[in-house]
């Protein structure tokens, strides 16, 4: 399975990655592994945890499982509900995206959340040589942090997805064309489904509407040129399909508790620099 999930091209971008040592009740937010407290801990990124030291456990909506020391581990976006610790813990993580015209990697595929303890030595090599390449925005770097993170996430994987073989052309079309007014129709159309059954299927294969996975995809990528970008507000919302820059603007605030200028402030690049 491994050498058929390296054989599919994805692009990643990294926000941040990094080592350090976290506590249950820190009084340093961006220290704790609360969800709630910590500023730099947004659900919307892939993550990968690499636990040096310590345990805890993580809540997600697939259920809840203990975090080990010596073990690796893989959460999709916006799959994490809650965190608690035991005492201290040192991790090394990795918070990415996907390139928002690419077809969902785990759309594509089944992952697994950990991977075997004997995998963990050579993710670690791998998740650290990535901490000194990751804010270049050269060819060879992106290259490398793409490649390198598919190695990682190929020790994850369990198999191809069956269940959304059907809605892949679907998923692939709205990758290449999020931004543009989507038919519900013209998606059912797609799969030779009527709108109705469609739209109830879809809601039960992917846990939401197809215009809610939609207004996803569109403020996924909203946030990547927050980050990344000086576009203004009102760029932005154009180029991912809201040429009202109001409606963008409360649309991004009701889905993320932040208007889109906080949401540049607490996360955006400066030289290369993830900051607060």
């Amino acid at each position: 399975m491994e050498k058929h999930f390296q054989k599919q091209s994805f692009s990643f971008s990294i926000a941040i990655t990094e080592q350090k040592t976290v506590r249950p009740h820190s009084s340093t937010a961006e220290l704790s592994w609360d969800l709630s407290r910590s500023r730099l801990f947004d659900p919307s990124f892939f993550r990968i945890w690499i636990i040096l030291k310590g345990r805890g456990r993580v809540t997600t909506q697939s259920g809840t499982f203990e975090i080990m020391e010596n073990h690796a581990y893989f959460m999709p976006p916006n799959s994490i509900i809650s965190t608690d610790l035991y005492g201290e813990m040192e991790q090394y993580y990795i918070d990415f995206f996907q390139s928002p015209n690419e077809v969902p990697m785990d759309q594509l595929y089944e992952f697994r959340h950990w991977t075997n303890i004997e995998n963990v030595e050579l993710l670690l090599t791998l998740a650290r040589s990535l901490s000194t390449i990751y804010k270049n925005d050269d060819e060879i770097s992106t290259l490398k942090i793409s490649s390198t993170l598919t190695t990682i996430l190929s020790y994850f994987i369990v198999q191809p997805s069956s269940v959304y073989r059907k809605f892949n052309k679907v998923i692939e079309y709205i990758s290449h064309h999020y931004n543009q007014p989507l038919s519900l129709t013209y998606l059912a159309n797609l799969c030779d489904y009527s709108p109705e059954y469609f739209s109830n299927k879809f809601k039960l294969l992917f846990g939401v509407s197809p215009q809610k996975f939609i207004i996803n995809k569109r403020l996924t990528q909203a946030k990547i040129l927050l980050m990344s970008t000086n576009k203004s507000i009102r760029e932005i919302g154009k180029k991912i399909g809201y040429p009202d820059q109001m409606h963008f603007s409360k649309l991004f605030s009701k889905e993320n508790n932040l208007s889109p200028s906080a949401y540049r402030k607490k996360y955006s690049r400066e030289e290369g620099i993830l900051y607060p």
